[in-house]
């Protein structure tokens, strides 16, 4: 893996996932889907953290 791509992934810049995913599931022997997962997780996490106040004030649609 070139050592810009792991300096952008440090820096928290948003480097080409998928292609991220599947050379660390080669070398670690994993499957991408969970370099994938992992990386989806991050990413609801921290927007969540930015966007509660927001997402607190839309209403929920009720089921008839």
């Amino acid at each position: 893996m070139p050592r810009t791509r792991i300096e952008r992934i440090a820096r928290e810049e948003k480097p080409d996932i998928a292609d991220t995913a599947l050379r660390l599931g080669k070398f670690f022997k994993t499957r991408a889907a969970f370099w994938m997962t992992i990386q989806t997780r991050f990413d609801l996490e921290t927007t969540e953290d930015v966007l509660a106040p927001q997402i607190r004030k839309i209403a929920s649609c009720e089921a008839a």
